[in-house]
């Protein structure tokens, strides 16, 4: 990418190459902070699922499956 984003006619402050940084790492932070929150409300909800009940009528291969989707998982932050 930096080839096309620092073009030589631009220098020496090559404003276009520098902005095209500084908007994808804002927006990678932005993105970084709202899934931050996401996740501890996430957690928050799970917290208040029944593992026993919606486990309830499941092969262990079901249970497994679940992955993510398991009432007992919980996103590290």
């Amino acid at each position: 990418m930096q080839t096309w984003s620092f073009l030589s006619w631009d220098g020496p402050d090559f404003k276009i190459g520098n902005g095209l940084n500084l908007a994808t790492s804002s927006t990678i932070l932005i993105i970084s902070i709202v899934t931050y929150f996401w996740m501890k409300s996430d957690n928050k909800k799970r917290e208040l699922r029944s593992i026993e009940e919606e486990t309830t009528g499941l092969t262990q291969k079901e249970i497994e499956d679940l992955d993510w989707n398991h009432p007992a998982f919980r996103w590290h932050t």
